[in-house]
Parts: structure tokens; C-alpha cells; sequence
């Protein structure tokens, strides 16, 4: 019900100013939000990133990488010829079989199967993580590409043989889908 007051101009125009600055500083408001919503996004896709290096550099798969490597360390002379092109890629297949299994050398050492394993795991689950944007593409690519690269080819006649041993299909595929695509354009 009116009673038939008239506001002053000034005031009516006062209203409407400072409505229309209202909607202006909630729209700026849910910008920044947004904006802060992406950026804490990436910045938790960053870190579940990270967190998979970190994990490799921790015991136990630090320690495990390190009793690979050692293995690994004590046949030089024929890592040199493979680098070199000198042993053919069966051959290759056979001797990383007769490393990780303990067979090489002068005595039985301990089998580094599940060494392997748990370090193909790992990257197969980071790759999960990038696929489903859960982790940052970037950040895995620059941080995992050339050791992702090294443990899908060093290792799988080990990741054969357990698939056909075990029955277990998924190991170290999408550590091969990591390795042989982009990750990024998934």
C-alpha cells in the first residue's frame, strides 16, 4: 500500500547504484571463487602427483629399487654390451630373467620378482591417477617419463612371465599405456 510518498531523485538513484555495485561485487566474488576452487584443484592434482615419487623414494620401494640396482651392478660388463647393441633382445629377455630371478652370477640370490612387481604397481597406479585427472598430466609426464620408460622395457619379460604364471592380466599396462601414448591426450 502506498501512502503516496515520493523518494527524493538522488536517493532513487543512490538505490540503484548501489544495486547495481552489489551485483557487480558478487559476480566478482564468485569469479575469485571459482577461480580459488580451480586453482586448489590443481594444486591437490599436483600433489597426488607427487605423492607417487615420494613413495618411490621411501622404503620400502626405495630399498627395493636399491637391491635391484645392486643386483644389476654386480653384471657391468654385460649391461655395457646391451647397451651397446652387441646382445640381441632375446638374449636381453633371458638375462634379466637369470638377474631378477637370482639366477645369474656365481650363487642363488634372493628373487627380485616381487620387487618388480611393486614397482610396476606403483606406476601403473600413477598412470590410473593421470587418466582419470586425478593427478597433474604435467607433472607426471616431467617426473616419470624416462624412469616409466626404463622399468617398462628393462622389466617386461618379469611382467610376462607373472601375467602368465598369476593370471594377471592387468600388470604393467597402464604403465604401457603410459609409456607408449600421451599421457596428456587421454
Amino acid at each position: 500500500m502506498s501512502t503516496g510518498r515520493r523518494w527524493p531523485a538522488w536517493l532513487t538513484e543512490m538505490r540503484l547504484t548501489l544495486e547495481a555495485v552489489s551485483y557487480v561485487a558478487a559476480a566478482l566474488g564468485l569469479f575469485f571463487a571459482g577461480f580459488q576452487i580451480l586453482e586448489a584443484n590443481r594444486a591437490r592434482s599436483i600433489d597426488a602427483t607427487l605423492s607417487y615419487l615420494r613413495v618411490l623414494n621411501e622404503d620400502p620401494l626405495a630399498g627395493m629399487q636399491r637391491q635391484i640396482t645392486d643386483r644389476w651392478l654386480e653384471h657391468r660388463e654385460t649391461l655395457a654390451a646391451i647397451q651397446s647393441g652387441a646382445i640381441s633382445a632375446p638374449n636381453i629377455a633371458s638375462f634379466t630373467r637369470e638377474v631378477i630371478y637370482g639366477r645369474a652370477g656365481e650363487g642363488p640370490q634372493p628373487d627380485l620378482t616381487t620387487a618388480v612387481i611393486a614397482l610396476v604397481r606403483n606406476l601403473d597406479q600413477m598412470t590410473i591417477c593421470v587418466r582419470t585427472g586425478l593427478c597433474d598430466c604435467d607433472k607426471a609426464r616431467t617426473h616419470f617419463t624416462e624412469y616409466a620408460r626404463e622399468v617398462h622395457h628393462a622389466y617386461a619379460p618379469i611382467v610376462a612371465d607373472v601375467r602368465a604364471a598369476f593370471g594377471e592380466s592387468s600388470l604393467g599396462r597402464e604403465l604401457a599405456d603410459f609409456v607408449e601414448g600421451d599421457p596428456c591426450d587421454w
